[in-house]
């Protein structure tokens, strides 16, 4: 099985990086405490496919 290079974060070309002002967290959610029901996802951003890989899952996400 063949994947995608990921780049980490602190590897990423600057003009390629998102905005430090951009947030990924859903507008009028203050409370970024996690849930008993929520899980915690630590994700890689993949460049060449714009969207994230979690690398413990093996998943894609992309943000919409």
């Amino acid at each position: 099985m063949l994947s995608p290079p990921i780049v980490p974060p602190s590897q990423q070309p600057a003009e390629q990086r998102p905005d430090s002002s951009e947030s990924l967290s859903v507008q009028g959610e203050e409370d970024l405490s996690v849930e008993e029901d929520e899980e915690v996802l630590t994700l890689l951003y993949d460049p060449c496919l714009n969207c994230y890989f979690d690398p413990q899952t093996g998943k894609y996400y992309e943000l919409v």
